[in-house]
């Protein structure tokens, strides 16, 4: 019994340790200011009727960080309805800097897509990496 007691006491104490450590500690950079340009549809043959679609567009980091962005793209249609998602990683985006999208992906013609839905998931890059 005595064990026991003594075990949760150091568990205890263990656990208010660890919580008391992590006050004050910085939250460390936004990573917030990721911004997506406009984004367009182009056609891969050239026609908008026929098959396949590609989005293109911008990226910029305006974070003081650098990231990995990656982007969620949903093709809706005239109901915005999702027909399909593709991903789009935009690796090792410096600070204050953009670039180019060139995302492929849309198996059917850009003239069915109505509209684009974007997500953008962003990850602070630690150096050195962990």
């Amino acid at each position: 019994m005595q064990t026991r007691l003594l075990t949760l006491a150091a568990a205890s104490f263990l656990v208010v340790l660890s919580l008391a450590a992590c006050r004050g500690l910085p939250a460390g950079p936004s990573l917030s200011n990721v911004t997506v340009g406009s984004l367009t549809l182009e056609s891969t043959l050239g026609n908008p009727g026929l098959c396949c679609c590609r989005v293109v567009g911008t990226v910029a980091n305006d974070n003081d960080v650098s990231i990995h962005a990656t982007l969620k793209i949903d093709a809706l249609d005239d109901r915005g309805e999702s027909m399909a998602r593709i991903l789009h990683v935009v690796p090792d985006l410096e600070p204050h800097s953009s670039r180019a999208i060139d995302a492929h992906g849309f198996i059917f013609p850009c003239a069915a897509i109505s509209q684009l839905k974007t997500e953008v998931d962003v990850k602070g890059i630690t150096y050195p990496p962990l």
